[in-house]
Formats: structure tokens, sequence, C-alpha cells
């Protein structure tokens, strides 16, 4: 997979590599994107203290201090989401602490004596579903592929994978996080990608095909950088359920089958949309405006 080959130090950056997710010898040219993060970050304590300095390896400066309750064990990882550099003041519930068994690259900064390193887990991405407009003609046809090889045409510009090739491509590469990217450039862009918690596991379960159970919305996902959209801050509005009940809190809307990926995978009930339907010519991305502009896009990515 894309990660793997990001794991294994062979990325060169964002761009076509081979992949084989049978390992069968039977290659397969993707779109890997090796730049992009997954929405959080990962801290590693290197000695007991008192109070929590995160240090940015972007920017290789301390850009805030929360001071903790007890004291935290040597040796420990815990996932800090995006946001937490935004509240002022923070608290030790914004930091969820794991046991340490994840391996650290020896590249991380290190600031000061007792202090902590600090990295992106960046990359990774293989792109599965990719729809970019060439015009602002609304009549374009759009390719869903039953088979996961079909993400070798990502090229074409204009296809997704159906549940039942999501399921086939996650039987092989068991790929733990989605990403969700949209964008108009009249409008605004939504990019998020699944929590790595229970709830996130979920969405990916039910894209993949594994159940129908519909997830969750709010803490299944974490806002990328440039998400500037009005879905990502109301997750208590999303969906709609059965016998037309609006604001389910949940994704994607009842009766949704293969076409999930796609058609109503993300709603506020008659405002804000991610649904593709050429047929009625509609292509929203957080909007109900049907228009579009040369580059606007909707893509979907594992990891």
């Amino acid at each position: 997979s894309c990660k793997h080959i990001r794991d294994a130090g062979d990325s060169r950056g964002d761009g076509e590599y081979w992949i084989d997710p049978e390992n069968k010898g039977s290659p397969l040219k993707v779109y890997c994107d090796m730049t992009t993060d997954g929405g959080e970050r990962q801290v590693y304590f290197e000695a007991l203290f008192s109070s929590l300095t995160i240090c940015s390896k972007r920017q290789g400066k301390e850009m805030y201090r929360l001071p903790l309750a007890s004291q935290i064990p040597l040796k420990y990882l815990c996932a800090v989401s995006e946001s937490i550099g935004k509240k002022n003041p923070m608290s030790i519930k914004d930091i969820r602490l794991k046991a340490a068994g994840s391996r650290i690259p020896s590249t991380c900064p290190t600031y000061g004596k007792s202090s902590l390193y600090f990295f992106a887990v960046s990359g990774g991405w293989l792109l599965v579903s990719n729809l970019v407009m060439a015009n602002s003609s609304r009549s374009v046809p759009l390719l869903v592929e039953w088979s996961y090889h079909a993400i070798s045409q990502y090229h074409r510009n204009n296809m997704f994978l159906a549940k039942t090739a999501m399921n086939e491509l996650r039987t092989y590469l068991n790929f733990t996080q989605l990403r969700f990217h949209c964008s108009k450039r009249s409008k605004r862009t939504f990019h998020v990608t699944t929590a790595t918690n229970s709830i996130g596991e979920a969405v990916v379960q039910y894209f993949s095909g594994q159940t129908d159970a519909r997830p969750y919305s709010c803490k299944s996902f974490v806002r990328m950088e440039d998400d500037n959209s009005k879905l990502a801050k109301v997750c208590r509005q999303w969906g709609s359920g059965d016998f037309r009940k609006r604001y389910v809190g949940k994704w994607s809307s009842s009766n949704r089958d293969d076409n999930r990926l796609y058609d109503h995978t993300v709603i506020v009930w008659w405002t804000y949309h991610w649904t593709i339907r050429p047929p009625q010519r509609r292509f929203d991305c957080d909007d109900l405006a049907h228009t579009v502009s040369a580059g606007d896009f909707w893509k979907v990515f594992v990891r």
C-alpha cells in the first residue's frame, strides 16, 4: 500500500507508485499522497515532567504549554487533536494517552533535556475515488467501479468505487482511515479524515460495506488544515433517517447501498451536502447549489 511504501522510507513525494494489494505479482499503478497528514499529532515523552510543552516540527518552536495535574510516566505516546492549540486554557482531557509501542522516527527533533519528540503522521494515502470537473458543464458521466482494480484509472477524473469494490479493497489492504476531500472554487472546502478511534473505525466499516449500520458523525472525524466547510462544524445535524427524519447525527442517509461513497455521503438536510448525482446534474460540495467550475473536485483516500 502507499502507507507501506512510506513506512519503508521509499516515498518520493506525491505521485504514481506501484502497489500489489493481493501480493500475487500483478501490481497496479496508483496515485499516492505522501505529504498530507492524518489530522492528529503524536508526541513522545522523553522524561518525567509536570508540564507539557508541545513543539511544532513545522515551526521549530514552542506553540503552547499545558500544565498537567500529575506527572506522566516515561515513554508514553499521546494523540493530540488539531484543535488543542486553539483552546485556552486547555485541560488534561484534551490529551488521550496510550501505551508506547509505535516506532519514533530518528529524524524527529528534540527541544531541551526534558522535552519531547513531535511529529505529524503524514502521507501514505491511496486515492481510491476521483472526480474533477473539466469545465462548468454538469453533464459529466460518473464511472461507478465494481472492482478495486479501477483505482489504477484515477487519472480519468470521473471514477468512484462502489461499496462492493471498497469491501474488496479492504480485504487486501485492511486500511484503517478514510479521507474525504471536496472543494469548489466558488464555495468552500470540505476536508476531513476519520479519527483513529472506535467511532472512526465504524465509519470505515460502513463505507467498506462491512456493516449497514450508519455510524455516528461527531467525534468520528478530524478536520484538516484547509477545511472551511459548514458541514464539519455541525456534525450533530448530519444525516437523515427513515420516514424523512432529519438531523440524526450520522453519516449518510437511509437506503444508501453501493452508492454510499458519493451519494448523500454527508448531508445536512437541504442545506449542505456531499452528493454526486450526474443524472440529476447534482454535484454538491458543502452546498446545495449544483453549479460547478473547472477544477472543482471530489476525492476519497484510504490509509
